[in-house]
């Protein structure tokens, strides 16, 4: 079996859910060798795709984990893949709950977030009211 030898390793990444992202290596002469990506997501390591590059559309809280390039039994540096949950867009009432929380530590029920909100929407200019 010949040596192989990476130039280019696998580097971690940090995404967000549904954003996509690409693991790459560059390596000198493999002809004629097989590149398997393997993940290990919790379960062991597992193949998941072929070639030098592994490319994900849409990124899950599934697809975090340890990643690595496997080539002719020589495997090159674990690469991490972190994905973040997208935070949900700001909103008046998410506001207000921020409000609530800071000031008392204590989370706010439902009902009294909306009667906050009313009355916060009342010193507000007309563009800004829900």
């Amino acid at each position: 079996m010949s040596k192989v030898i990476f130039r280019k390793h696998p580097l971690d990444i940090n995404v967000e859910e549904g954003e996509s992202f690409a693991l790459y290596t560059k390596t000198l002469s493999t002809s004629g060798l097989k590149v398997v990506w393997e993940a290990n997501v919790g379960e062991g390591w597992e193949e998941v795709g072929t070639g030098r590059t592994y490319k994900v559309s849409e990124a899950t809280k599934a697809d975090a984990g340890n990643y690595r390039c496997v080539i002719g039994g020589h495997s090159s540096r674990v690469a991490k893949v972190s994905v973040d949950a997208v935070a949900p867009a700001p909103t008046k009432e998410n506001d207000v709950f921020i409000e609530i929380l800071e000031s008392t530590g204590k989370d706010a029920k439902p009902e009294v977030i909306k009667e906050v909100s009313k009355a916060a929407s009342k010193k507000l200019p007309e563009s800004l009211k829900v």
